[in-house]
């Protein structure tokens, strides 16, 4: 198996935990947590762009280039697995503490 087919089968099993298999079982609950699981793999994207651009240390560029570029295919993935199951950007709702 290459390594683009597994990546794909972790994402569509995370995708699967989280909505179920059956997009008539979609829940509320589950398209809020995919709201959320998007939402915290945007900040990961810029966490990780901005350490692209802050790395200074030749020895970190290569990671950072593959962090940045895994932390965008992850985004975009789950972007558009909620697009899929009908999850809008107004699903999260972050709450104070």
């Amino acid at each position: 198996m290459g390594w683009k087919k597994a990546v794909a089968g972790y994402f569509d099993g995370v995708a699967g935990f989280l909505l179920g298999r059956d997009m008539e079982t979609v829940t509320k609950a589950q398209r809020q947590a995919l709201a959320e699981e998007v939402e915290n793999a945007r900040r990961e994207w810029e966490a990780a762009r901005r350490m692209l651009d802050s790395v200074t240390d030749p020895r970190l560029i290569d990671y950072a280039i593959f962090a940045a570029g895994a932390a965008e295919k992850r985004y975009m993935y789950l972007l558009d697995e909620a697009r899929r199951h009908g999850v809008r950007a107004d699903a999260v709702h972050l709450q104070s503490t």
